[in-house]
Parts: structure tokens; sequence; C-alpha cells
């Protein structure tokens, strides 16, 4: 993994390490040594004056016998996709829950979170997904 092919990436910049004090850089290389470690097991990307580490989405899974391996909300069968296309038709991010009743609010900001950072991803699932109007009902066109 490389910081360009890593969307979801923090970049932190070494250089601050300068403007610290001792106790502070004592701190900092006690933490870059924990980064280090963390690398070594493929948990993020470390390169000396920079950490770059990997956005961990702790409410976002993907199980391939789970519609195929698309992201959902850990716990649920619900795919990031239905959040991001009921946040799309202008239903405020507060107001999904009201909506999808089983699903928390802080599970909702992290789906949208996850989208801005796999755009393309989630857009091919809607994609996908989607029913062209005229395969649907007559009755459902009007709701």
């Amino acid at each position: 993994m490389t910081p360009s092919s890593n969307p979801g990436a923090v970049v932190i910049d070494a250089n601050v390490f300068i403007a610290l004090g001792a106790r502070e850089q004592a701190k900092l290389a006690v933490a870059e040594t924990a980064l280090a470690d963390y690398a070594a097991r493929g948990w993020l990307f470390y390169a000396p004056g920079v950490i770059v580490a990997e956005v961990l989405y702790i409410l976002i899974t993907a199980e391939e016998n789970i519609l195929g391996g698309e992201p959902i909300i850990k716990g649920t069968r619900t795919p990031v996709r239905a959040i991001v296309e009921i946040w799309r038709l202008g239903t405020p991010m507060e107001e999904i829950p009201n909506r999808l009743p089983h699903l928390t609010l802080s599970q909702v900001f992290a789906a949208l979170s996850y989208y801005s950072d796999h755009q393309v991803e989630i857009n091919e699932y809607i994609r996908r997904n989607h029913v062209p109007d005229e395969l649907l009902d007559p009755l459902v066109l009007d709701l």
C-alpha cells in the first residue's frame, strides 16, 4: 500500500517533531516505534518522516457470504449503498435512522464516511443495483 493508492489515508508530517519539546519528542519517538511495528504487521504504511495510517472503518464490513462482499453495516445486511441512496434523495443524515430504525446515527455517519473515501466502488454497486423505471410497477412510481 502506498499513500497515493490509499484514498482513506491520514498523512502526518513528522517535521512537527522539530517544534516539540524533549518530553513531547520522547512521546513521539515511542509512537513512531509503535507505528513501525504496526507497519511490519501490514496494518499501515510507514516511512521515515511520514506516517500514513489507513483509516479503519469499525462499523463497516464486507463478507463474501453477505451480498457477495458488498460493504455493509457490521451486524446487519444493510449495504452502504442503501444509506448513500437515501442521503442522495435529500434525506438529512440525522433523519436516516428514522427511515432505517435498526441503524444508529453513528452507523449512518460511518457509512457516509466510508462512501466519501470509496465513491467509485459504492457508485458501481449503486449502478449495478439500479432498477430501470420500465421494470417498476406503476403503483410504486409515484411514491
